[in-house]
């Protein structure tokens, strides 16, 4: 069986629940879930200005898991942090605002 992790995703979105790309998020998330290529998910997508404009939940907490993923489900990240430091820094790079 495939196995994919979907951890962070870095994109821009109109402010709107009703954005087209959130409804092909949700539903490339309900695809993978029903195929059992991953057990759950929460998405939570934010506006700077805005705050949260769309939040939900998605299938069980782990594979052997009976409990159903919630919006206050604590998710262990691992390394992943590690990847979204190193972006943060180029981007502030790039940007002029930090100097490596």
């Amino acid at each position: 069986m495939t196995r994919f992790f979907i951890s962070i995703f870095f994109f821009s979105i109109v402010a709107c629940a009703s954005n087209p790309i959130l409804y092909n998020l949700d539903a490339l998330i309900n695809k993978n879930i029903t195929s059992r290529y991953m057990p759950g998910a929460v998405l939570q997508v934010a506006h700077l200005t805005k705050g949260t404009i769309y939040q939900k939940a998605y299938g069980k907490l782990g594979v052997t898991s009976t409990k159903i993923t919630t919006l206050d489900t604590i998710y262990d990240l691992a390394s992943i942090s590690k990847v979204v430091t190193a972006m943060a820094i180029m981007k502030l790079h790039d940007q002029g605002v930090l100097k490596v």
